[in-house]
Parts: C-alpha cells; sequence; structure tokens
C-alpha cells in the first residue's frame, strides 16, 4: 500500500473514531472495548509486515527433527 493511501486511512479511520466516541460521550452512554480498542488496531494494520520481522532457516544446518531422528538409532 502506498504511504499516501496509509496516511488517507489512518486520518479517515481516527476522524469517524472521535466522531463515534464523541456522540457516545454526548449520549452518556460509555463506548464499547471494541471502540476503545479501533486506534491500536488500526495503528497495528496499517503496520503491515514491518511489525514481525521473520528469518528464514539456513539450509546448511538440520532442523532439530533431523537430528534427533538420527541420534535414535535403528530400532532394529
Amino acid at each position: 500500500m502506498p504511504p499516501w493511501a496509509r496516511v488517507f486511512v489512518l486520518l479517515t479511520g481516527m476522524i469517524a473514531w472521535i466522531a463515534i466516541v464523541a456522540v457516545s460521550l454526548f449520549l452518556r452512554q460509555i463506548p464499547s472495548a471494541v471502540i476503545v480498542g479501533f486506534p491500536a488496531a488500526l495503528w497495528i494494520a496499517l503496520a503491515g509486515g514491518n511489525s514481525i520481522a521473520r528469518r528464514r532457516a539456513v539450509r546448511d544446518e538440520p532442523t532439530a527433527s533431523v537430528a534427533a531422528n538420527d541420534q535414535e538409532g535403528d530400532p532394529a
């Protein structure tokens, strides 16, 4: 997603969130947990794949399951 689209979605979502919270407070109602957690969810969703770093396994090293099978030996 291009950066300008992320900014647009963030601004639009936050303006809508402020309006919903303002109306609910004006009506003397407590906003639900989903409404309160919306800004954090929006921020995490727009962060995309940058929030979790993934390392690829090195192919030269055996995996733990292969090493465990080699150490068990032949049961016969």
